[in-house]
């Protein structure tokens, strides 16, 4: 007898519901789904930076990007040099390190981040998961603004969760 929980339906329907909700990024050794909504941007300095639409009100979009850095095999350093980035930037104001923890993500060993600043008036907040593979730092991360960055957890985790390196 085939024994159903309410946890595996709504597992199941979460999964259902992204695969027919999302589109494919694939590129290199980088895959991850993203809602069909949301928009690929051209962006210096980002592997890849997704978004969700152009909204008509005064807002900062919510985004997910990946970074990768060349030659890096240490995590601790290139955490360092991410951290001595952001705290000797000149557009952030109030920048704060919320949490910062070990993980692991994907099978490998990594330093989650969440942060808030303030750039020009806006106050954002933003999750970073860091890793080193091959001699690549990869920075994945979600942001957006404070109130709206807990509104999307749910959109901006099944990206995290979806999220494949080869």
């Amino acid at each position: 007898m085939i024994k159903i929980t309410i946890t595996t339906i709504l597992l199941l329907f979460s999964m259902l519901s992204l695969s027919q909700e999302a589109k494919t990024f694939e590129k290199d050794n980088i895959k991850f789904e993203y809602p069909t909504e949301w928009v690929q941007r051209d962006f210096p300095g980002y592997y890849i930076l997704v978004s969700e639409p152009t909204k008509e009100k005064m807002s900062v979009m919510t985004t997910f990007d990946v970074t990768v850095v060349e030659n890096r095999n240490n995590l601790s350093m290139y955490c360092e040099e991410y951290e001595s980035q952001l705290s000797n930037s000149e557009q952030f104001k109030d920048y704060k390190i919320k949490e910062k923890k070990e993980i692991t993500f994907k099978g490998m060993k990594a330093i989650e981040y969440h942060c808030s600043v303030t750039i020009s008036y806006i106050p954002l907040e933003w999750k970073s998961i860091v890793f080193i593979k091959n001699d690549k730092a990869y920075k994945v991360t979600t942001s957006s603004m404070i109130g709206e960055f807990y509104l999307n957890k749910e959109k901006t985790e099944r990206i995290f969760n979806s999220f494949e390196i080869k």
